[in-house]
């Protein structure tokens, strides 16, 4: 791991664990084990420090997917693993999933539009993931036909909308046992839609 990389990791686990404002540019240099200097070398601000910290960690997200989502797997395999993993990274750690839900609006505020811009196209790049995983799905006659749109929004909303109510409605972390069991229950009502009829 070279020395943008150390900064950029030590950054976002900084970041998660004591808030965007209570995390200074002194402690990431610490953390990362270079000088202050090296990280202006890098990053004009603790701002673009952020965002940049957020883009990499997307796209490691992103290199773990393609690792996962195997092309021997069939498309039901794929679109599994691709939800299996999204809701058990969001459930290992509730203080960074608070934290993106929460100081990543706050610094997109105060960003300019081409950065805001640039996440959000990665984020859109995440919703047309899975809806080309699931036209591929359909045009190799695993799946039925259906809306991939909606039925990708659905995936997206449902593990947002658990990422939610594990963050401010759950007073305990989430069990293993139970992380499989909303796991399950999410897949299978979404193959129920995508899966075709045994005749």
């Amino acid at each position: 791991m070279n020395k943008k990389e150390r900064i950029l990791k030590s950054a976002f686990e900084l970041f998660c664990k004591n808030g965007f404002g209570e995390t200074d540019i002194d402690s990431i240099a610490k953390k990362a084990e270079v000088a202050k200097g090296t990280v202006y070398l890098y990053f004009s601000s603790k701002n673009e420090l952020f965002m940049k910290s957020m883009m990499y960690v997307f796209e490691e997200y992103d290199r773990q997917i393609s690792i996962l989502v195997d092309e021997k797997l069939t498309y039901r395999e794929k679109l599994y693993a691709y939800i299996s993993l999204n809701i058990n990274t969001m459930f290992e750690n509730n203080v960074m999933s608070k934290m993106l839900v929460g100081e990543l609006y706050n610094v997109l505020k105060k960003e300019n539009a081409l950065k805001k811009s640039v996440l959000k196209e990665k984020m859109s790049l995440k919703f047309k993931d899975v809806e080309n995983l699931i036209n591929a799905g359909i045009k190799s006659g695993e799946f039925k036909k259906v809306d991939s749109a909606s039925v990708s929004a659905m995936i997206l909303g449902g593990t947002n909308m658990l990422l939610m109510r594990n963050i401010y409605i759950s007073k305990t972390n989430t069990k293993e046992s139970n992380i499989e069991i909303v796991i399950k229950n999410l897949t299978e009502t979404i193959f129920m839609l995508l899966d075709k009829e045994v005749k």
